[in-house]
C-alpha cells in the first residue's frame, strides 16, 4: 500500500463515491498500478479508506447531472440573490403532495421470521388525495384537498381562493408579498401562467419559481414531512376519515415555531 497508490483510490472513490472494493481492485489493474502480485487486498483497502483517507461509508445522496450545466447555477444564483434582498416575512412557499387513499402511510409492521408482514387495509388502489399549501414563516397560510392528481385548473382555482379569502379579516397575500413554487410542467402551461401572472400581478404580489434541482429551497417539502408523520401516528383516524386526519395533521403539525426553524434550516433567516 504506497503513497501512489492511495492517492489512486482517493482518486477513485471522489470521482465515484459509490464505488466498491472489488471495483478499485480492478482498476488498480487496468490502470496498471499495480500488478496481480503487487494489487493490495480487499482489507488493506478498507484500512486505507478508514485509516489514511479518513473516509466513512455513508448514504448516497444523488444529484442529477442536469443541475451542474450553467443555466441551471445562473438561475440558482440569481434566484438567491433575488431572496437575499427580501424580508423573509414576505416569502410564501406553494407546493403540492398526494396522499394514497390507504393505510400504507406505515410501511414496516410485525411478523413471524421467514413470513410476510401483511395487513388487510380499506383500500387496496393507488386512488389519491392532493394536498395544495401555501407556506409561511408564521405557519400555514392557506391549503386544500382535492381528488387525484393536482392540475393547472387546481391551481388557479387555489390562488383564486387565496385571493377571494381573508384569515380573520385580514387578506391571506397583501401587496408587496412574494409567492414561490417549483417548476412543475403544468406550472409553465401557457394559458395557465399567464392567468395567474394576471392574478398576481392585480393584487399587487409577485410570483417567481425556485431554480431546477433544488427541492430543499421550497419550505413546503419539510412541512409535507411534518405533515406525513402526524398522519403516522394516527393511521385508525387516517383510514376512516382521511380528509379530516390530513386537515387535523396540517393545522396541528406546523406552528410558527417550527416554521421560524424550518425558514433558518433553508437560509431565509440570517
Amino acid at each position: 500500500m504506497t503513497n501512489d497508490v492511495i492517492e489512486c483510490i482517493a482518486f477513485f472513490v471522489e470521482n465515484r463515491p459509490s464505488i466498491q472494493i472489488r471495483e478499485i481492485q480492478n482498476k488498480l489493474l487496468d490502470t496498471g498500478v499495480c500488478t496481480l502480485e503487487t494489487c493490495p487486498t480487499k482489507s488493506s483497502i478498507c484500512r486505507a479508506l478508514r485509516n489514511d483517507l479518513l473516509l466513512t461509508r455513508k448514504k448516497i445522496r444523488p444529484v442529477a447531472k442536469e443541475s451542474q450545466t450553467l443555466n441551471v447555477e445562473t438561475s440558482f444564483d440569481d434566484y438567491i440573490n433575488f431572496i437575499s434582498t427580501t424580508n423573509s416575512f414576505n416569502l410564501h412557499f406553494f407546493y403540492e403532495s398526494s396522499f394514497l387513499k390507504n393505510t400504507c402511510n406505515r410501511k414496516y409492521g410485525y411478523s413471524l421470521y421467514g413470513h410476510e408482514a401483511i395487513e388487510i387495509q380499506r383500500f387496496a388502489s393507488d386512488a389519491t388525495l392532493t394536498l395544495n399549501l401555501l407556506h409561511s414563516r408564521t405557519g400555514i397560510d392557506y391549503f386544500n384537498l382535492v381528488e387525484g392528481a393536482s392540475n393547472s385548473l387546481h391551481l388557479l382555482n387555489f390562488f383564486s381562493d387565496v385571493f377571494n379569502h381573508g384569515l380573520y379579516g385580514a387578506p391571506i397575500l397583501s401587496p408587496g408579498d412574494i409567492v414561490i413554487m417549483d417548476n412543475c410542467r403544468f406550472h409553465h402551461a401557457r394559458l395557465i401562467q399567464n392567468n395567474l401572472e394576471y392574478l398576481f400581478a392585480n393584487n399587487g404580489v409577485t410570483l417567481i419559481y425556485q431554480p431546477p434541482y433544488h427541492p430543499e429551497l421550497n419550505t413546503c417539502e419539510y412541512c409535507f414531512k411534518l405533515i406525513k408523520d402526524g398522519i403516522k401516528r394516527e393511521n385508525n383516524f387516517y383510514e376512516y376519515h382521511m380528509e379530516l386526519a390530513i386537515a387535523d395533521s396540517v393545522l396541528n403539525s406546523v406552528n410558527q415555531s417550527l416554521s421560524e426553524r424550518i425558514f433558518q434550516h433553508c437560509g431565509y433567516i440570517r
